[in-house]
């Protein structure tokens, strides 16, 4: 049995949506003057793509005699449950 997945950071994007123009530039507000740029209003945003952080966490000593420390870029290759070969930096192995 495999031991519970610790969750990666995630980043988030995002992505502006539509922009409404309330006054265009140059609209006049008092007598000679105007205003210089756009007044516009935002519609939102909306996640466009998500980036997995994978930072080097803190080590944690235990006293599993299987457990090991992964630094660096490394991953272990190791046998997933439906039986397909998946890697891991999770370093919490069993017997």
């Amino acid at each position: 049995m495999f031991p519970r997945q610790a969750s990666k950071k995630s980043r988030i994007e995002f992505q502006d949506l539509f922009y409404q123009t309330l006054r265009e530039a140059g609209t006049p507000i008092t007598q000679g003057a105007s205003i210089p740029v756009p007044l516009q209003v935002g519609l939102g945003v909306r996640p466009v793509a998500e980036q997995k952080m994978f930072m080097q966490g803190n080590l944690v000593q235990t006293d599993h005699m299987y457990d090991l420390a992964i630094s660096g870029e490394a991953s272990t290759r190791s046998k997933c449950p439906s039986g397909e070969i998946g890697y891991t930096r999770d370093g919490s192995f069993q017997d």
